[in-house]
């Protein structure tokens, strides 16, 4: 079988397991079902992956080298806080576009992630992308252009996981809906915890680089309505508990 050939087969495999990891669990998930997905009959899955797991550390692998390798390119490193923390969720959203179903899975298997190959490469990309959360609220808070009204290993923990939940929220319609979804988180997280004077105006509404730019017209914004008016809640209770 021709390079190219198997190289494209083995994307397809992949992008089908994470699919059906991502709705029906690894668990329920059998190399029959896959296989038959792809049109292949089981034995001759093996000769691509050996194993579930070894999709699965595929499947997460390949989106955490993404997000890592984005983070470090994408987000501007000789900018104030609350810039960083933008360029953060637009990079994330991002990269969930190209990797729709990974944070599920991830969430989903976390469990039984240890038993996966190559999992110490997984673990260390997620402490990684963890990393440049943690460090970009601590910078804001230290140099005061973030609120300190709110426990930073609180915060980055909730702004990570609303993210993700989000883009699950989405997953699909997420390539029509990302900059939408973007722009909202922006608005009301950065801004919510950026430090600003008694009585002083919110900053703008500040749009994604031009890279994350896409029509937007005709969408339905009754759900976002309605989940950005939950996440409020959420850092409602944040606040209060952190006071």
């Amino acid at each position: 079988m021709s390079g190219p050939r198997r190289s494209g087969r083995r994307e397809e495999i992949v992008a089908c397991a994470a699919r059906l990891f991502s709705s029906r669990g690894v668990g329920a998930t059998t190399v029959r079902d896959i296989a038959d997905e792809v049109g292949l009959h089981s034995g001759s899955l093996y000769h691509y992956f050996s194993s579930k797991d070894e999709l699965v550390a595929e499947i997460l692998a390949a989106f955490l080298d993404d997000l890592t390798c984005s983070y470090a390119a994408e987000i501007r490193r000789f900018v104030a806080a609350p810039e960083q923390l933008r360029d953060l969720i637009h990079v994330s959203l991002r990269v969930a576009v190209r990797h729709p179903h990974a944070s599920e899975i991830y969430d989903k298997e976390f469990a039984s992630l240890p038993s996966v190959p190559g999992y110490e490469h997984i673990a260390a990309r997620v402490r990684e992308a963890q990393d440049v959360w943690a460090r970009i609220l601590a910078k804001g808070v230290a140099e005061r252009q973030f609120r300190p009204d709110f426990a930073s290993v609180q915060l980055q923990r909730l702004l990570r996981e609303i993210v993700w939940t989000a883009t699950r929220w989405h997953r699909d319609s997420l390539d029509d809906d990302y900059l939408m979804l973007s722009t909202t988180l922006v608005g009301l997280f950065v801004d919510g915890i950026t430090a600003r004077s008694a009585g002083s105006p919110a900053p703008p509404v500040v749009a994604p680089p031009a890279p994350l730019r896409r029509e937007a017209a005709g969408r339905d914004l009754a759900q976002l309505r309605s989940e950005v008016h939950a996440l409020r809640g959420v850092v409602d209770e944040l606040r209060r508990a952190s006071a």
